[in-house]
């Protein structure tokens, strides 16, 4: 069950990857295409014809100086409010309905022929702070304008000042020409940030399936911001949304985000050793976000004029962030946690660098190409980091499978090695009780009888444990007598509750359906389980057994209660919580005294959840504890099964079969241990059968050909044949028709799905070693 769920969530999980890598493909060539469409075959509208172009010939005005330049035009030594002009002829034959356009975020008047035709003053913003980020602003012009003299005044920030292109043409020439120019920048940015976004949900999907937290979507987070920002700062975005000062804004607020979900990413990889300086980075990251918005839409300075020290800051937090990365490189702790990713954000670096290095030389638009393809490299080698995390996950899962199934197959082995030999302990001592009547023998025997029990109890609790860990225990439906179980339940307790002398009783409602299906095997298991930590609690009172039918929607289903009430020392309610823990025992101080494992009740906690049922828990400190599972049984016979006294009485009568005289049957013992074989032979000896005994399966297989048995006891663990093997031989091979005759398996593999095994194997029923007189004589009666 565990391997089908971690083939199922890998299966998924190649699934996934493949849909991704299908996405990084699409949008590599699908960048790649339109890059070649671009570069190639589209023709600018400024080639074609005159509906787009650059203004040239300028002339620069700023104080006394007056010279020709060239745009884009750098103006170092300037002061803060420096206003400074440039000139130039407007074309002729200007059409209505053009207008020349220009990139700043600066203070500026526009003068055609000397008439003020635009006014921008950054104190004049649309919103609360002030300035936005630089955006194309469009100046009407008409036909009148023809060969006039454009002026257009700037004013200097920051020490400098800098004036790119400007264009001339109709505004949805120039438009088109902005757009086309962007596009590719703008496409990635916005395929960049879908792309995190599906990164993000895959690696939220893997971490449910798996139930374990992959830092994936942090880095795709932090992508999606880098996008956000891309796309807000970017040219095209001005003509999607119309409002540039909201625009400009966002451009800022995404920009001091950027690091946040970069440095729980980085954190998750480093696995908190320096988790002190990522959060710390964090910390400066959200103050600088809150209080810089707080000033900017709060009348204080704007955005643009806290520009250094927001810029100071995001770079401080990033070169912190290098310096804790470096910092485990150096160790070569990254080699084995997350040496893919470490290359992915050198590359960033790398492309961080070429983009300042272009946007200080080239001196033109900013576009952040160098970034977008940074950003893409990261997310894709963070992406084949968790890959690389997942296979590692999933191979360590295997091995632990693998462990595990060599643990139960230790575990099972061990318990059948055990079994052997206490089956002749407490087989020898079940002869000593019955043939000496000297006290002292029977104080020394009953001892050793009550201590093989409990070493029987702790195997069956670790060999339950072992096969429900190694996702092996299966549940066994069946049709089943409510009667016959409880019965039985009931029988074991009245045996076990005599040993300490405290009173069996039984309650059984009159509704509950006399043939149920569902897995009965566990159920009665856990009933055990229940009964079994009564008596081991209880010194004095009583212990009793209710069976009920509750309230149900479905008349085809009968929700089954059994509870075992006890009058022992009860549980605090604390302790309740853990009781079902593993090796959890309440109590030690009080409860040292009792042997136990805590393994119990954890068994039958896994067991109920495997079966689909529910354990509930009521008791009270100092007065007594009542255990109970509740289930739901498909109705198979709606008729009542019989009251309590019937059921005493019909379980009085099996308990004392082993009273019956089975004379001048034939039965033939099959065990390749002669103690094993002796003890058989000595707890059927005064039942009047006539017993043969047979050392292994070519044994049993040559008496099998001369004489026909009435019954057949045969071990399964033998040399070659084994039982299972024996069996089927006698059943193709029968000259003394011996096969129809009934087989009961005698074995040490005592797991509860063995019984279901057996009868498709052919036996006619199933005994589990250390055989007792009772068990056997029962069995045998049976087929008599």
């Amino acid at each position: 069950m565990v391997r089908d769920k971690s083939e199922r969530n890998n299966r998924i999980s190649r699934i996934l990857f493949l849909t991704l890598s299908g996405l990084f493909i699409f949008f590599f060539f699908a960048s790649m295409f339109y890059y070649a469409y671009d570069s190639i075959y589209r023709k600018r509208p400024s080639e074609v014809n005159a509906v787009v172009r650059e203004l040239n010939d300028w002339t620069l005005i700023h104080g006394d100086e007056k010279r020709k330049v060239t745009l884009p035009l750098l103006i170092d030594g300037c002061e803060d409010g420096d206003v400074y002009y440039i000139s130039t002829k407007l074309p002729e034959n200007i059409k209505d309905g053009s207008c020349v356009s220009f990139y700043t975020q600066r203070s500026f008047d526009v003068y055609v022929d000397g008439e003020l035709r635009k006014h921008f003053d950054r104190d004049d913003a649309d919103i609360e702070g002030g300035m936005s980020n630089s955006v194309f602003y469009f100046v009407n012009l008409n036909s009148e304008d023809s060969g006039k003299e454009l002026l257009i005044s700037r004013e200097a920030l920051f020490g400098a000042s800098e004036f790119k292109e400007v264009f001339f043409g109709d505004k949805l020439g120039v438009v088109s020409h902005h757009v086309g120019d962007n596009i590719l920048y703008y496409m990635g940015a916005m395929f960049l940030f879908l792309l995190s976004l599906a990164v993000a949900v895959f690696s939220i999907v893997i971490s449910i399936l798996n139930k374990k937290k992959f830092p994936l979507y942090q880095i795709a987070e932090g992508t999606a911001v880098t996008a956000l920002w891309m796309m807000f700062d970017g040219i095209i975005f001005q003509f999607v949304f119309d409002n540039i000062y909201i625009n400009g804004s966002m451009s800022y607020l995404m920009i001091m985000l950027v690091p946040f979900p970069f440095i729980s990413y980085v954190n998750s990889l480093q696995k908190g050793r320096y988790r002190g300086y990522h959060y710390a980075f964090q910390a400066i990251t959200l103050a600088s976000f809150v209080v810089f918005t707080a000033m900017n839409f709060m009348g204080g300075p704007n955005f643009i004029t806290m520009l250094s020290p927001i810029n100071f800051i995001t770079i401080f937090v990033v070169v912190g962030e290098v310096v804790v990365l470096m910092a485990d490189m150096i160790k070569l702790r990254f080699r084995t946690g997350y040496n893919t990713v470490a290359y992915g954000f050198i590359f960033l670096a790398l492309f961080g660098i070429a983009e300042i290095i272009s946007i200080n030389t080239r001196f033109i638009r900013k576009d952040g190409r160098f970034v977008l393809a940074g950003s893409y490299v990261l997310l894709l080698f963070a992406f084949i980091q968790q890959m690389i995390d997942i296979r590692n996950l999933y191979r360590e899962r295997e091995q632990a499978v693998a462990a595990n199934a060599a643990k139960s197959g230790f575990v099972a082995n061990m318990s059948h090695e055990i079994r052997t030999p206490l089956n002749s302990i407490l087989g020898m001592n079940e002869l000593i009780l019955r043939d000496t009547n000297d006290p002292g023998i029977r104080e020394y025997a009953e001892q050793i009888r009550d201590s093989g029990e409990i070493l029987l109890g702790l195997i069956n609790d670790v060999l339950d444990i072992s096969r429900i860990e190694a996702g092996s225990m299966v549940s066994v439906e069946e049709r089943y007598d409510t009667e016959k179980m409880v019965s039985n339940l009931f029988a074991m307790l009245k045996e076990r509750a005599n040993v300490k002398k405290l009173k069996a009783k039984l309650i059984i409602t009159n509704d509950i359906p006399k043939t149920l299906f569902g897995d009965c095997l566990h159920i009665k298991q856990i009933v055990t389980n229940f009964i079994s930590n009564a008596v081991k609690y209880t010194e004095k009172g009583e212990i009793t057994i209710r069976a009920e039918r509750l309230p149900y929607e479905d008349e085809s289903v009968c929700r089954l209660k059994i509870s075992v009430q006890d009058t022992g020392i009860g549980i605090r309610d604390e302790d309740k919580k853990r009781v079902f823990d593993k090796f959890a025992r309440v109590e030690e101080t009080e409860k040292k005294h009792i042997e136990g494992t805590g393994l119990g009740l954890n068994v039958v906690k896994q067991l109920s959840d495997l079966i689909g049922g529910e354990v509930l828990l009521e008791s009270e400190y100092g007065v007594g504890s009542t255990f109970a599972i509740v289930i739901n049984q498909e109705i198979v016979d709606e008729k009542a099964m019989e009251l309590n006294k019937h059921v005493e009485e019909r379980r009085e009568e099996v308990s004392n079969s082993d009273l019956i005289k089975m004379k001048d049957h034939q039965i033939l013992v099959v065990d390749d241990n002669t103690l094993n074989r002796r003890i058989v032979e000595e707890f059927l000896k005064k039942s009047g059968l006539i017993i043969d005994l047979a050392d292994g399966g070519e044994t049993a297989l040559s008496l099998c050909e001369r004489k026909k048995y009435d019954l057949i006891l045969m071990d399964h663990m033998m040399p070659q044949p084994d039982g299972v093997e024996t069996l089927r031989r006698i059943l193709h091979d029968n000259p003394c028709g011996n096969a129809k005759t009934p087989v009961i398996v005698l074995t040490a593999n005592a797991s509860s799905e063995s019984e279901e095994m057996y009868k498709k194997e052919g036996f006619a029923m199933y005994l589990s070693k250390p055989i007792s007189p009772k068990a056997l004589n029962d069995a045998i009666a049976k087929f008599f």
